[in-house]
């Protein structure tokens, strides 16, 4: 899989955790974004990928250079309230890489930046 598809997953299973939130209230909605959600972060497993850190992130952790952070701006960083890292598993052939994704505190992304090695 290559890392544009795997950006898109990324992008997709965050489109529906934001639409899962929405759905509170609304169980058919909320059932079928669960079940969105659980599709997306299968296929990221699937294409080789596992998550290696979900963490809270300050505006100086946003502003680091990778592969110590994701290198923001500060006028990004100051939005930046969530970090996960995606890192490709041992049995994925090719090379190893990460992706970074940071979102601000409405859960959207901000950005998803890809790191050589793991």
């Amino acid at each position: 899989m290559t890392t544009a598809n795997v950006r898109l997953l990324l992008q997709l299973r965050n489109a529906a955790q934001m639409e899962l939130k929405e759905a509170k209230g609304d169980e058919a909605r909320y059932d079928r974004f669960t079940r969105k959600v659980g599709e997306y972060a299968h296929a990221l497993a699937r294409s080789g990928m596992h998550i290696v850190e979900s963490r809270e992130i300050t505006p100086k952790d946003a502003m680091m250079r990778p592969p110590f952070g994701p290198g923001l701006s500060a006028e990004f960083a100051e939005t930046a309230r969530h970090l996960e890292v995606w890192g490709t598993k041992c049995n994925r052939p090719g090379p190893d890489f990460c992706m970074m994704c940071v979102q601000d505190s409405n859960g959207e992304n901000i950005t998803i930046c890809k790191v050589d090695g793991y």
